[in-house]
C-alpha cells in the first residue's frame, strides 16, 4: 500500500508487489543450487574456495569388499644332486689289425666315426702295440693331421688324444708307419690290438629334474613358488628353472 499527498489532503493507494515476489524466487533458487551442487560442479563453475576433485561420490559411494581368508600350503620336495659331467663313451674299432710299409707297398688303415662337436668335451684313441718289426714310427692322424708318432715297444699301451677342436661330424682315424728310408731293402709293421675309441660327451638328460605339480594342488591356486637351497660342488655355474 502507499500513500500519497496532494492538495485535498492524502490517499492510500495499493502498490504493486509482484516485482518484490520474483526477486525473493529468484533468489531462493540460486540459494537452493549453491547448497545442493556437488563439489565437482562448483569447481567446473570456477566457484572460489573449491578445487577440481578426481574423484566424487555421486551416483554412490564406492564400498570395499571384506576380504577373504588366504590358505597356503607347503610340500617338501626330494634332495637331489644336479650334475653337469660328461658321460664316457667307449667304441671299439678294431681288435686286432697290422699296419706295414715298404719301399714298394704302404699298408694303412682307417676307421670312420661320426661326432656331436657341440657335446664332446674330450676325445682319444687307445690301442696296444702287440708286435713290432723294423725301426719305423706309428702314426695316429685325425682327418689328415698327424695327431701321434710313437716308436713304442711290444707291450705298450698308447693313448693317442683327439683335439676337441678339429673333430668334424664325420672323421677318419689312419694309422700308417713310416717309410724305411735309407734302408730301402727292409719294411717296417705294426700289430696293434684293442683299438678303441673314447668319447667325453655331454648328455642332456642327464642333469636336469623334474618337479611335478598334481591337478589337486594346483586347483583354485592363484600362484605357486619354488623356495630351494643350492650348495654348489665345483665350478660355479647358472641354473636354469624351466617352467
Amino acid at each position: 500500500m502507499a500513500i500519497r499527498l496532494n492538495k485535498r489532503g492524502y490517499e492510500e493507494s495499493v502498490g504493486n508487489i509482484s516485482g518484490l515476489v520474483i526477486i525473493l524466487a529468484i533468489a531462493a533458487v540460486i540459494i537452493f543450487y549453491v547448497v545442493s551442487v556437488t563439489p565437482a560442479e562448483r569447481a567446473e563453475l570456477g566457484i572460489s574456495g573449491y578445487s577440481r576433485v578426481a574423484l566424487d561420490t555421486t551416483p554412490g559411494e564406492i564400498m570395499g569388499q571384506a576380504g577373504t581368508e588366504i590358505i597356503t600350503f607347503e610340500r617338501k620336495l626330494i634332495s637331489f644332486d644336479l650334475k653337469n659331467t660328461p658321460e664316457e663313451e667307449s667304441k671299439k674299432l678294431s681288435s686286432s689289425t697290422s699296419i706295414s710299409r715298404s719301399i714298394s707297398q704302404n699298408n694303412f688303415v682307417d676307421f670312420d666315426f661320426s661326432a656331436d662337436t657341440e657335446k664332446i668335451s674330450e676325445a682319444e684313441i687307445k690301442f696296444k702295440i702287440a708286435d713290432k718289426y723294423g725301426s719305423g714310427a706309428l702314426v695316429v692322424s685325425l682327418n689328415g693331421d698327424r695327431i701321434q708318432t710313437t716308436n713304442g715297444k711290444i707291450g705298450d699301451e698308447i693313448t693317442a688324444v683327439i683335439p676337441v677342436n678339429k673333430l668334424q661330424t664325420e672323421n677318419v682315424i689312419n694309422f700308417e708307419v713310416t717309410s724305411p728310408g735309407l734302408a730301402f731293402w727292409q719294411s717296417n709293421s705294426y700289430l696293434i690290438k684293442d683299438v678303441k675309441l673314447i668319447l667325453q660327451s655331454y648328455d642332456s638328460t642327464s642333469f636336469t629334474h623334474d618337479f611335478i605339480l598334481t591337478t589337486s594342488e594346483l586347483s583354485n591356486a592363484g600362484s605357486a613358488k619354488l623356495t630351494a637351497y643350492a650348495k654348489t660342488n665345483g665350478e660355479n655355474d647358472q641354473i636354469q628353472i624351466l617352467n
